[in-house]
């Protein structure tokens, strides 16, 4: 169930090369199952950089860590981005910040 309340949702992803190095920041600033799609989204894009090429140092996340084994979760410990999707929450990014 929704809270009764209004909060603003942030989520958004900057890929920058300095000094010859890819740099990426991925930040879901939402919490609740019921922004699961902005953590989708930030996990996809992890997936994606690291299949392209970036260093997992080089690769900053912050985001709420609530979503993959949340009690309303079908499949606990799992974070798909579309039905029947593959886990993109397998190998998780390494979270700078935690609820």
């Amino acid at each position: 169930m929704r809270p009764n309340h209004t909060k603003m949702s942030l989520c958004f992803t900057c890929v920058l090369i300095l000094g010859g190095k890819k740099w990426a920041l991925l930040v879901a600033g939402s919490k609740h199952y019921y922004n699961y799609r902005h953590h989708t989204y930030i996990c996809h894009v992890y997936q994606i950089l690291r299949r392209g090429g970036f260093e997992d140092e080089n690769i900053i996340v912050f985001m709420y860590d609530d979503i993959a084994n949340h009690s309303d979760n079908p499949r606990p410990g799992i974070i798909i981005n579309k039905p029947n999707g593959y886990d993109v929450y397998y190998r998780a990014p390494k979270v700078l910040y935690l609820n």
